[in-house]
């Protein structure tokens, strides 16, 4: 998969914009997160894998909705999918007819937040 690099400048700007960065710094969760969602959708298939990351009840330490509200940015950005307001997965719901092309969009702007979140630096754990 080659990913563009509008596609990346585009991921770059939604992790930024939808709070995984903060002052060029990101808490390593963030990370596990962006890498475990493609994970996911091997596993369970896109609908379950972004109903579970659209879940603010799941027993995490940071919010994962953010990963998701950083792909639906890439996705209108660079792709200009119209999906609105609406949360992504009653998009999925919606247009459950194209899911093959959606899937590999899906995919490539995943993969270009995880590259995206290589250029930020990773935030010291607080616990220490």
């Amino acid at each position: 998969m080659k990913l563009n690099e509008e596609l990346i400048r585009t991921a770059i700007k939604a992790i930024d914009q939808k709070g995984i960065v903060e002052n060029e710094e990101y808490k390593s969760q963030y990370n596990g997160y962006i890498a475990s969602f493609g994970a996911a959708i091997i596993q369970s298939g896109l609908l379950p894998a972004v109903i579970f990351f659209e879940n603010d009840d799941a027993n995490s330490e940071e919010k994962k909705i953010k990963v998701i509200k950083s792909l639906v940015f890439v996705l209108k950005e660079h792709y200009k999918l119209e999906i609105g307001t609406q949360k992504f997965s009653e998009y999925l719901l919606q247009e459950g007819n194209n899911i093959p092309e959606l899937l590999n969009k899906v995919n490539r702007a995943a993969a270009a937040l995880k590259l995206a979140l290589r250029t930020f630096k990773k935030k010291e754990d607080e616990k220490r």
